[in-house]
């Protein structure tokens, strides 16, 4: 079983068919979830070299799609080993490099926090996080600057930028995350639609914010923003060059 992150099922169908063609009877399964896909390949137990072939196709996918596939499993023996979320793999990776990571929310109102809190152990990795809601808030507990929030707005590449900076110098956590958004269906304008987020993630290094528009409804948008999120850092934390 492979662990897709932002990657749609169509996208992830289209890019492994061609992996696929010579082997017939190889099945593809999914299992869709917010964010997420699961993809499972399978063989008959009597199939010649079944695991060998199944382990290629899987690590040829893992190497195509290095951004995306975030998780990895097998399940041939009896006892399977249990498929970590990416909210585990994430805490996992802080745990290895002994860091720990705190998050300022909006348009989340700590869905964020509740994700990474929702495994036992994030206690050693997670210090916390504030739900800046209201711009008071932002100003008050996060020293965003009412500069930028009146020039800007709420919901912008430079509050993202400014929450984690006060995120990062009020916890000293080692990493950062902000999320700043329209979750709908009300409050967006022409310039700034429904789906409208902003995610900063900060560190040793400096602050970097990416923006996202993202459809569906207030549910939708709140997961998604929650998974662009962890996927920023999951990124970081392995180094990528681009996030």
């Amino acid at each position: 079983m492979l662990r897709f992150v932002m990657m749609g099922e169509s996208s992830i169908d289209e890019a492994m068919r061609p992996l696929l063609a010579p082997y017939p009877d190889v099945g593809l399964s999914s299992l869709i979830r917010i964010g997420r896909v699961d993809v499972t390949l399978s063989l008959a137990s009597e199939y010649p070299d079944g695991r060998k072939l199944l382990r290629g196709i899987a690590e040829e996918t893992r190497n195509r799609f290095p951004k995306y596939v975030y998780e990895y499993t097998e399940r041939f023996d009896t006892v399977e080993k249990k498929p970590l979320d990416l909210e585990e793999v994430v805490s996992g990776m802080l745990l290895e490099r002994n860091e720990k990571l705190a998050v300022a929310e909006s348009c989340t109102g700590g869905l964020l926090g509740k994700s990474l809190t929702d495994f036992p152990g994030s206690s050693r990795v997670f210090l916390g996080g504030v739900v800046s809601y209201d711009d008071k808030l932002k100003r008050e507990l996060l020293g965003v600057s009412e500069a930028t929030l009146g020039k800007f707005g709420a919901v912008s590449e430079e509050t993202a930028t400014e929450m984690v900076q006060g995120l990062l110098g009020r916890t000293g956590a080692d990493w950062g995350l902000s999320v700043t958004g329209i979750a709908g269906p009300e409050g967006g304008s022409d310039t700034k639609p429904v789906g409208l987020v902003y995610v900063g993630i900060g560190g040793s290094e400096g602050v970097k914010v990416s923006r996202y528009e993202f459809t569906g409804g207030r549910d939708v948008v709140r997961h998604r923003s929650v998974v662009a999120a962890l996927r920023l850092l999951w990124l970081k934390l392995k180094d990528s060059s681009d996030v």
